[in-house]
């Protein structure tokens, strides 16, 4: 049978990240998970400067998650920003769609954007092709979407 653990009352230190991190909502559940699975969390964030001090150790991991999750939600909005930014700058270059020729798993389906809309000819390769049809701004952005 598990040792059930208790969990200690939440102390005005955690409580001000909770509401640093907009999350007073979530504290009293995010409180005790953090207290049941304090070690296995601990474990997975080895290079933080844990002290002796739980109580202290568990608001280091907490600001580190919320830190950790806010970085991702970022890059997640920065993606998606730079995703509408080339997918209108790829309608008005090459007057298509780029979902048509994007996937999220493979990215940019160059071999399709090359057999429906480049059309490159025998002996050019689909890059000398749209650097002649539609520029340096063309292969500037199918060079963006391919990295």
């Amino acid at each position: 049978m598990a040792k059930k653990i208790k969990t200690p009352p939440m102390t005005e230190a955690r409580k001000a990240i909770f509401a640093r991190f907009n999350c007073e909502d979530q504290a009293k559940t995010l409180h005790e998970q953090l207290t049941k699975g304090y070690e296995k969390l601990k474990a997975g964030w080895p290079n933080l400067p844990y002290t002796d001090d739980v109580e202290a150790n568990g608001n280091l991991l907490l600001v580190a998650c919320f830190e950790a999750q806010q970085e991702r939600e970022q890059r997640q909005i920065a993606r998606y920003q730079m995703g509408r930014k080339q997918a209108s700058a790829f309608h008005r270059i090459f007057g298509r769609q780029l979902c048509n020729y994007f996937d999220h798993v493979i990215g940019f389906n160059v071999c399709k954007f090359d057999a429906d809309v480049v059309k490159s000819p025998e002996g050019e390769s689909c890059r000398e092709a749209i650097q002649r049809q539609w520029g340096d701004e063309g292969l500037a952005i199918i060079e963006a979407l391919m990295r």
